[in-house]
C-alpha cells in the first residue's frame, strides 16, 4: 500500500501539495486510487479534495509541472490538471468538499469502496486511511455496498457505475444495494448519453463482460438502454459472448500475435476492436428493435455503428458455404477474408466465435486466417492490380469501369487463377476479350 505514497512522492506531486505553506487548507486523496492500491494496482488518475475551492492549488500544480489546467465544472469549482512526469501522463482532478466535513463528504459518495480518504500530509497510507463506512472491509469481502439510500436517486449514473464496479472488480452487489439500484434505473434517461456510453464501454472491455450483461439484465438497465430483448435474447447473448471470450483468450495464449494486435487496436474512445466485436455479438443475440437508433442515441461513433450494423446482416451459413467453393490457394483464401467487410479481422473473429459456439470444426477457418496474415500488411490486403494501373494502361477515367475490372481480378484471385501482380497482368492479357467487352459497354 505504501507503494502509492512512494509513487506520489517520487513524482513530486506530494512535495508540491505539502509545500504550499502552513496556513493553507489540507489536501486529501480520495476514491479510486486508494481503492485500487488496496486491490494491488497503481493507476495514474488521482482525485484530490479540499475543504474549500481548490482552483488555486490546481493551477499551481499545473504551473509547477508545466502541465495543462482545465475547468470541469465552474459552478462546483471542479478542475483537472494533466501533467507528464518521466514520460507518463498523470491526471489529477480537484474538487472542494461536497459537505461541511470530510466524513459527510465521504458519506455523500456512491459506494463504500470509494468512500476512502487519505491526508496527503500523513506519514503512512496504510495507517491513516479514513474509512467511515467500512469500505475496506467491503472490498476485502468482495461486496459492493451503496453509501446511502439516496445515492442512486441523486445520480442515476451510479446504477450503471455499480454494475461496472461489480463486473470489473468481481464484486457481489449487496441485496439492499441491488434493490435500491433497480428502483432507480428508470431515471437513467436523465444522464448524458456520452457518460452512459463510457460506462458501457468499460463493461464491454472487461473479460467478465458476461457477468456485466447478466447484472444489466437483472437490474432492468439492459431493457432501459436497449429495449426489451427477443425471447431468450439475454441467455443467447451470454452464451455467444462466452464463446467469443474463449476465442479471445486463445488468441492471447497460443501466440496468434497478428490476430491479437489487430483486435487490440483502438476503434473509438474507450473501445478496441475486440470490445466492438463484443457489442456486435451481444446485439446479434439480443436483437434490439431499431438498433441503429439505439446506438446513435448512446453516442457510439459512426464507425462503430456501421460495423455493428454490418455484423447484424452476416449469415454464418452463407459465409461458410462460399468457403467450400474456394481452391486450396493461400492468396484465394486471403482474398476471401479481405472481402468479408471493411473490418475483415473483426468479421473473421465473429465468424470464428459463432463456429465455436456451435462446436464446428475450425481447421479451415484457421487456415484462412493464416493465409490472410501471410499476404496482408497492417491488416490490409494490397490489390494485385490497382486502379491507377488500370486507368493508365486502358486509358480510362475513374468510374464504374475501373470497379468492374478490379472485380474481375478479384474473382480470378478467388478461383486461385492468380496470386501475384505478374500473374494478374498476364491473366488480363489472356482474357482481353472479356476486358474489351467491359470497356465497350461504357463507351
Amino acid at each position: 500500500m505504501e507503494r502509492l505514497k512512494q509513487y506520489l512522492a517520487e513524482s513530486g506531486i506530494l512535495d508540491y501539495l505539502n509545500g504550499r505553506g502552513a496556513d493553507v487548507p489540507p489536501v486529501y486523496l480520495v476514491g479510486g486510487a486508494l481503492r485500487d492500491i488496496l486491490l494491488g494496482t497503481i493507476g495514474a488518475d488521482f482525485d484530490f479534495i479540499m475543504p474549500q475551492d481548490p482552483t488555486v492549488c490546481a493551477k499551481g500544480l499545473a504551473h509547477h509541472f508545466k502541465g495543462a489546467f482545465f475547468i470541469l465544472d465552474p459552478t462546483r469549482n471542479q478542475s483537472r490538471v494533466v501533467i507528464e512526469i518521466k514520460g507518463e501522463r498523470i491526471i489529477c482532478d480537484f474538487a472542494p468538499f461536497r459537505a461541511p466535513t470530510l466524513k459527510e463528504d465521504l458519506q455523500n459518495r456512491d459506494f463504500t469502496i470509494n468512500a476512502l480518504a487519505w491526508s496527503c500530509a500523513s506519514d503512512s497510507i496504510q495507517d491513516y486511511i479514513f474509512d467511515p463506512l467500512n469500505g475496506i472491509d467491503d472490498l476485502r469481502n468482495g461486496r459492493l455496498r451503496v453509501c446511502s439510500p439516496q445515492s442512486f436517486q441523486e445520480d442515476p449514473l451510479r446504477t450503471l457505475k455499480g454494475i461496472r464496479h461489480a463486473t470489473c472488480m468481481h464484486l457481489t452487489v449487496e441485496k439492499e444495494t441491488f434493490s435500491l439500484l433497480k428502483d432507480a434505473v428508470a431515471n437513467i434517461d436523465q444522464i448524458a448519453p456520452e457518460r452512459i456510453r463510457a460506462e458501457l464501454a468499460k463493461i464491454l472491455a472487461d473479460d467478465a463482460v458476461t457477468t456485466g450483461v447478466r447484472l444489466l439484465s437483472e437490474s432492468g438497465l439492459l431493457a432501459e438502454l436497449f429495449g426489451q430483448p427477443q425471447p431468450e435474447g439475454v441467455s443467447l447473448a451470454i452464451e455467444r459472448l462466452d464463446s467469443l471470450n474463449s476465442l479471445l483468450a486463445d488468441f492471447r495464449t497460443d501466440g496468434t500475435m497478428a490476430f491479437q494486435t489487430a483486435l487490440d487496436k483502438k476503434f473509438e474512445e474507450y473501445l478496441k476492436l475486440s470490445d466492438v466485436l463484443k457489442l456486435s455479438v451481444f446485439c446479434r443475440a439480443y436483437r434490439p428493435i431499431a438498433l441503429k437508433n439505439v446506438l446513435r442515441a448512446l453516442r457510439f461513433s459512426n464507425r462503430t455503428i456501421d460495423f455493428v450494423m454490418e455484423m447484424q446482416s452476416r449469415s454464418l451459413h452463407n459465409d461458410l458455404s462460399t468457403i467450400l467453393e474456394l481452391p486450396n490457394v493461400t492468396r484465394a483464401e486471403a482474398r476471401w477474408v479481405a472481402n468479408l467487410g471493411r473490418e475483415p479481422i473483426g468479421c473473421l473473429a465473429l465468424l470464428m466465435a459463432e463456429m465455436l459456439s456451435f462446436g464446428m470444426d475450425m481447421t479451415d477457418i484457421n487456415r484462412f486466417a493464416n493465409s490472410f496474415f501471410l499476404h496482408a500488411e497492417d491488416e490490409k490486403l494490397a490489390e494485385l492490380i490497382d486502379g491507377n494501373w488500370l486507368r493508365t494502361n486502358y486509358q480510362i477515367k475513374e468510374g464504374p469501369v475501373v470497379g468492374r475490372l478490379l472485380k474481375l481480378v478479384e474473382d480470378a484471385e478467388l478461383k486461385g487463377e492468380i496470386s501475384t501482380t505478374q500473374e494478374a497482368k498476364k491473366w488480363l492479357w489472356e482474357n482481353q476479350k472479356t476486358v474489351d467487352n467491359i470497356l465497350l459497354e461504357h463507351l
